[in-house]
């Protein structure tokens, strides 16, 4: 599978799933404690559930989005942006 090839085209576009994506996590998850907070008669649901919403939010835009694929370094352990084209590393 390509590296972005889930990413919709357009700036607009990501910038809608984002916001809907941190939207979507809070309500979700506060639903859910909401659920919570009625069913064990708590009163720690709700807002435990909104902040797992953000935090869960912001790892799946920072996987999805965040993320650039940068060249790694070799199994041997040299960084292939340093080395010249004769296979001699730059200091």
């Amino acid at each position: 599978m390509s590296e972005r090839a889930h990413l919709p085209h357009g700036g607009e576009s990501i910038v809608w799933h984002i916001m809907g994506t941190l939207i979507a996590g809070p309500t979700l998850y506060g639903l859910l404690g909401f659920g919570v907070d009625r069913f064990a008669d708590v009163s720690f649901g709700l807002p435990t559930g909104i902040v797992i919403g953000f935090v869960l939010s912001g790892y799946i835009i920072y996987k999805r989005y965040g993320r650039e694929a940068y060249p790694s370094p070799d199994t041997n352990g040299e960084d292939p942006e340093r080395t010249h084209d004769d296979g001699h590393t730059r200091r």
